[in-house]
């Protein structure tokens, strides 16, 4: 085997062991949900619709609180359509029991169907939230004359907003109105990314990642040396 040919099997290998070093992938974790068990909700829904009529919903939100800080990754909603209707979602901080600030919009993955179930919302630029703080999931519609029915929590009640601003097309925000401790509350699911064990989860010690980046730099630090002498060769 050529000097050559051992080089460039050292080269492969300190860039294999350094994308296994450098590649630590996040855990996943539910930030906050108000679904049924196996992610089920209510055969029941609010209506978001803008039509320019006196009175419609154009704009409803649901607030939460989350368990952990973690990187929002994603928000799932139960929604349907009958007429190709699409929604705006934020995520808002809380503003006294109404939806404050947008902290970030989220992006509709694919369409909403025909029939109820699960559409995806993801974020480019996602925030980390905190544990135990409340913040407020925000739906408008996207474009005038359509309409989505967002699907409430088989069993929470309060912790929601309506918005009737004829201003909420693409747009969150409000202003707000409370929609009663009795009213049911809209699903969600929210997912994020923790890119360390959450706390009481033991964390590996400091000195094993020290030296598994120690011994990442030394594999890459020989491939260099083994290459430079081929060259000087």
């Amino acid at each position: 085997m050529g000097t050559q040919r051992k080089s460039t099997i050292v080269r492969d290998l300190a860039l294999v062991v350094l994308a296994s070093c450098t590649a630590l992938p996040a855990n996943a974790v539910v930030v906050a949900t108000n679904l049924g068990p196996g992610n089920t909700f209510s055969n029941n829904s609010i209506l978001i619709e803008n039509f320019l009529i006196r009175g419609e919903v154009t704009g409803f939100a649901a607030s939460f609180v989350a368990n952990v800080t973690a990187t929002l990754r994603d928000v799932d909603l139960p929604l349907s359509s009958d007429v190709g209707g699409s929604l705006t979602v934020g995520i808002a901080s809380d503003a006294g029991g109404q939806p404050g600030t947008v902290i970030t919009l989220l992006t509709q993955n694919g369409s909403i169907p025909g029939t109820p179930r699960l559409v995806a919302f993801t974020c480019s630029n996602c925030p980390q939230l905190q544990a135990n703080t409340t913040y407020w999931i925000a739906a408008v519609t996207t474009n005038l004359n359509t309409e989505s029915f967002w699907y409430f929590s088989p069993n929470a009640l309060g912790n929601a907003s309506f918005s009737n601003a004829f201003a909420n097309v693409g747009a969150v925000i409000g202003p707000w109105f409370t929609a009663g401790s009795t009213f049911p509350t809209p699903a969600f699911l929210v997912d994020g990314d923790i890119p360390v064990p959450p706390s009481g989860v033991p964390a590996p010690p400091s000195i094993v990642l020290a030296l598994l980046g120690v011994g990442c730099t030394a594999l890459y630090l020989v491939w260099r040396a083994r290459v430079s002498r081929v060259h000087q060769a």
